[in-house]
């Protein structure tokens, strides 16, 4: 996941078959999707909260498992 404005470039094809490209720049927190890997094109600040989540729910099963010593 980048930090910064996201350069972004779309390819349009009209039914013409006419090509053009536009060009824009995301800017700050806004949609920040992953540029690569299985999770591609998902917002990465979803992602970085379900990790935490799992992050969460596996000490919660350490601090269980400790705790039963």
């Amino acid at each position: 996941m980048s930090e910064g404005p996201i350069p972004i470039m779309a390819t349009l094809t009209n039914a013409d078959a006419n090509v053009s490209q536009i060009g824009a720049l995301i800017e700050e927190n806004v949609y920040r999707p992953m540029w690569s890997g299985p999770y591609e094109g998902e917002d990465g600040r979803t992602l970085i909260d379900e990790a935490i989540d799992w992050w969460v729910a596996q000490f919660d099963l350490i601090e269980e498992d400790v705790a039963r010593l």
